[in-house]
């Protein structure tokens, strides 16, 4: 089976554990919403495959149905189809850093992307990416920024040419929301190396949080 036939297995897998579990157990898709703190909705989108679930769901999936673990792992089999082999250990090892650099010369890295300008992005190398799949890389992408929200995030220092600033993916307006949500990230610092007479100097920027 190529990538191409395993896309969006194992969303499946989950949805239909999901479903099965909570059958088995007699709950409603309200009641096991009551359970974990969602709304029923949002339950019915996973098992429905109209959201893909996120680490946090997959935790409480557990602890709602006493499976300790099984979501949990199923949803690591999630991220391991949403990136290509090679990246796959670079987001365990960067999930358990304690300081992150990182310098980006054609966009922005994935742990400052927000959803639209990380669909952008996809899209441009993806663009023959189903729907489904798309939705799932960019959640997963966006879970990948947790370890930045944790309570002890590690230190990071960005450095971001300005082509990369000056690249437009998704246009205007989804430029203009990436860069005034920089503002709201935590503690840090980033750098921008300017395309300029001087390309290997660097502007100290302010803290990004």
């Amino acid at each position: 089976m190529n990538n191409e036939q395993a896309a969006g297995t194992a969303v499946e897998t989950f949805a239909a554990e999901l479903r099965a579990w909570r059958e088995r157990l007699g709950l409603s898709q309200a009641d096991l919403a009551v359970r974990m703190d969602y709304s029923g909705s949002h339950v019915s989108s996973v098992e429905t495959m109209n959201r893909t679930p996120t680490l946090e769901f997959a935790k409480k999936s557990d602890e709602a149905m006493e499976t300790p673990g099984t979501f949990v792992r199923l949803h690591s089999q999630i991220n391991k189809e949403a990136f290509p082999p090679w990246f796959t250990p670079f987001v365990h090892f960067e999930a358990r850093a304690t300081r992150i650099h990182n310098w980006d010369m054609r966009c922005l890295t994935g742990l400052l992307q927000t959803e639209d300008y990380a669909r952008s992005i996809i899209t441009s190398g993806r663009p023959d990416l189903s729907a489904d799949d798309m939705e799932r890389d960019v959640a997963t992408r966006m879970e990948r920024q947790q370890v930045i929200d944790r309570d002890e995030p590690p230190f990071c220092w960005f450095v971001i040419s300005e082509a990369a600033l000056r690249t437009s993916f998704g246009g205007a307006g989804v430029m203009r929301r990436q860069v005034a949500g920089w503002p709201n990230m935590p503690a840090g610092r980033g750098s921008r190396s300017r395309s300029s007479r001087s390309p290997h100097r660097t502007a100290r920027g302010r803290k990004v949080r």
